[in-house]
């Protein structure tokens, strides 16, 4: 239900403030006065190129201040390209194109103002006017903008007249092509480069002595939020919010800044922090009469107070919102009965919860045209219906969502489908279809944890490389300014040489020479040492960085998959069925088996290998006090001294909670001394040899574990196919499993 202000009038301040020329440099006039003057004396003047020049200026003057006066800016702009084509003024000509492709711009006629400004880029580049070509560069990435260029597609456009206005030293130039390139980098999901840009447009606005950095900030804490490092976010909020406050900004803006602010405290369960900050941002919004924001700090507002539990003030507060704003009743479709429904329910008003789920019921019985807005509101309706324990209304609403997620042919939302669809069947005894419902749902969530991983290396990934890249760039910029100062003071020696090659004799100048070419010498020999010992630095400090990245993966796949078997825990609780209840405890055994290996692997110093006998041991210490009623089973261990790489750990590992749990469920019946032999070595052909035996009762007569039935034997078979092994299982006064296997030569 957490909802995010629109963003619309900032990108759409942005996209102003770039297309403007911001050429007021270029012109000479005080006020309007002037420029009545100047254009009065226009008819005096000889046709040369202080004329032309004069002719564009009034016209950059009236875009900049009267752009309606579009006839006599065309008026003068065709004047001064007239005496520019017939004095061969290409600079003249570059100004012509640029002014023409604003006018163009304003006509939306789009394509023409790209071929003007394509073409004042031309007339730049001959002439290296660099301010001008980077304003060209952002006319043809303005009107591209508005032709309906692909967002990605816009951004090397701003990148091409950041470079120029960098030439140019039109820092406050650069600072907004660079900004403006975050913005959109972030929109199209690029967090990395967004991240980048907009560090370059703060570094730009400094050296510009630009102090309105607060919008920088406010991005930049988007970004790290949108990447879920919210303690950056939080430290950006607070730099936009303390840059504001010191410029006296009180404008619109800060609603948003402070709604940013507010949502990275609550990621954080800083609920107090958060609902502070939203409050600001609802009073802006207020102030502003903006309603879209008023709407979205109302439901943010509500959502912290349910989260901290008091249920009665977040009713009272959103009552009192919508008897203050009559209008809010108007817009959102069914989100305020959503929010209505929940309060009311929370808060034991029955009555009037039913009010406004029969309103919802009302609306959506029409073709939804949004499904995502439509599946959140049935899922609002449904836990409203579980909750009153009306299993009939809640089967019929899971239904519909159902068909309508299958007609659309829309995945969002199937795993509270099939969540639903679990729970109902479970409470009505229908377990096969229950079991079915929650293998489904178990697909999905297993992807959507593979994803989240995914997401989560990509992060960090992220990260990573947008701090290198900001430290090659400084790097890059020490070693630019060193090569500057050495070509200064060589260009200072070069002129003392030449002077004193007047006064000193051939032989002195020998002797010189000679001393200079030793003083080069040694500087070139100190310089390559120095190279030589950053680079040793620099190697050093990325490997530590690789291992530190590689502990933080393997940390937080345990902890995910820790959370993985807490969650199926949860689960049994509601199931009845001892074939699921076992399934169940299956999958947590094996998730277990793995888990312990990233264990392993992130509280050692080798994060690619594992020691055998250590993870042995703990899987053993584990399954024995999962099966306490087996606790009399006595377990041999042979391990030789061997540490395997996560390719084969995890593998060997499932296969030994597969045989161990299978021993431990089949093997004892009715036996005093019960054992399980554990043996792993490696054999003189180079091979290595698992042996897992018990004393149990063996394996079933024609028993073929290629053919097997259960999951256990045909993990056990699939699992030794997939590291390449040869495998035996036999009976031999209880059960053997033989398996052998080699390791990749660069891990042995």
């Amino acid at each position: 239900m957490m909802r995010k202000v629109s963003i619309s009038t900032l990108v759409l301040h942005a996209m102003t403030l770039l297309f403007g020329f911001q050429l007021n440099a270029q012109a000479v006039f005080k006020n309007e006065d002037d420029v009545l003057k100047s254009e009065k004396m226009l008819a005096k003047q000889d046709k040369d190129t202080v004329l032309a020049n004069r002719y564009f200026e009034i016209c950059f003057w009236y875009l900049d201040n009267k752009a309606s006066e579009s006839q006599k800016i065309r008026k003068y702009c065709n004047a001064g390209g007239k005496i520019s084509n017939e004095l061969k003024f290409s600079s003249g000509k570059g100004k012509y194109f640029l002014i023409m492709s604003r006018l163009y711009q304003n006509d939306h006629k789009y394509n023409d103002g790209i071929k003007a400004s394509t073409s004042a880029i031309t007339m730049f580049t001959a002439v290296r006017n660099y301010n001008l070509l980077g304003e060209s560069w952002v006319m043809l990435w303005s009107n591209h903008s508005l032709n309906g260029l692909a967002n990605e597609k816009r951004i090397p456009y701003l990148l091409k007249a950041a470079t120029f206005f960098s030439k140019a030293r039109n820092f406050k130039r650069e600072g907004d092509c660079y900004k403006e390139a975050g913005d959109m980098s972030q929109v199209v999901g690029k967090a990395g480069e967004a991240l980048n840009y907009l560090k370059l447009a703060a570094a730009a606005y400094k050296k510009a002595k630009y102090d309105r950095l607060h919008e920088v900030y406010d991005l930049l804490g988007r970004v790290y939020a949108t990447l879920g490092d919210y303690k950056e976010a939080i430290k950006y909020g607070w730099l936009a919010v303390k840059t504001a406050e010191k410029l006296g900004d009180d404008s619109l803006l800060m609603c948003t800044i402070y709604n940013r602010l507010g949502s990275s405290y609550v990621q954080l369960q800083q609920f107090d922090e958060g609902l502070k900050h939203y409050k600001k941002a609802l009073a802006y919004a207020e102030r502003y009469h903006d309603m879209d924001g008023m709407i979205t700090m109302v439901f943010n507002i509500a959502e912290v107070l349910l989260a901290q539990g008091k249920e009665k003030e977040a009713l009272t507060f959103t009552k009192t919102m919508l008897a203050k704003y009559p209008g809010f009743a108007k817009t959102e479709g069914t989100l305020w009965d959503s929010l209505l429904l929940h309060l009311y329910a929370v808060n034991g008003h029955m009555k009037m919860a039913q009010k406004h789920a029969l309103q919802i019921e009302r609306t959506l019985s029409s073709e939804p045209t949004d499904y995502n807005s439509y599946s959140n509101t049935v899922n609002t309706l449904l836990k409203y219906y579980d909750y009153i324990k009306d299993y009939k209304k809640a089967q019929l609403w899971v239904a519909k969502l159902d068909s309508v997620s299958k007609r659309t042919d829309s995945g969002i939302n199937r795993d509270k489908i099939e969540f639903w669809k679990f729970k109902l069947d479970s409470i009505n005894g229908n377990y096969k279809e229950a079991l079915a419902s929650f293998q489904r749902l178990k697909k999905i969530t297993d992807k959507v944890l593979t994803e989240a991983k995914s997401r989560q290396i990509n992060q960090l990934g992220v990260l990573y490389e947008t701090e290198k890249k900001s430290k090659d760039i400084l790097v890059l910029k020490r070693q630019a300014l060193i090569q500057q100062s050495n070509l200064e003071r060589e260009k200072l020696i070069r002129n003392i040489i030449l002077g004193g090659l007047v006064l000193l004799t051939i032989i002195a100048f020998l002797l010189y020479k000679g001393y200079r070419l030793k003083q080069r010498s040694n500087a070139m020999l100190k310089t390559q040492q120095a190279e030589i010992h950053d680079k040793n630095a620099s190697l050093e400090h990325l490997l530590q960085e690789k291992e530190w990245l590689l502990r933080e993966i393997h940390h937080r796949v345990k902890n995910n998959l820790h959370m993985v078997t807490g969650l199926l825990e949860s689960q049994t609780e509601f199931i009845k069925g001892k074939e699921a209840k076992k399934a169940i405890s299956d999958s947590q055994h094996r998730i277990q088996a793995m888990s312990l290996i990233h264990q392993k692997l992130y509280q050692t110093e080798n994060l690619s290998m594992t020691d055998m006998p250590s993870y042995i041991a703990d899987l053993v210490d584990y399954l024995q006090q999962s099966y306490e009623e087996n606790s009399g089973v006595r377990f041999i261990l042979d391990i030789e001294k061997v540490d395997f790489p996560l390719s084969h750990t995890i593998p060997l590992g499932l296969i030994l909670n597969e045989a161990i749990t299978n021993s431990f469920k089949y093997a004892f019946r009715d036996r005093q001394d019960k054992f399980i032999r554990i043996h792993l070595k490696k054999e003189a052909d180079g091979r290595f040899l698992l042996e897992i035996i018990d004393n149990g009762i063996g394996l079933p007569e024609g028993f073929e574990y290629e053919n097997a039935s259960s999951l256990g034997t045909r993990l056990i078979y699939g699992l030794s196919q997939d590291i390449h092994a040869d495998i035996a299982m036999y009976s031999d006064k209880g059960t053997h499993i033989d398996i052998r296997f080699t390791l990749p030569q660069h891990h042995e």
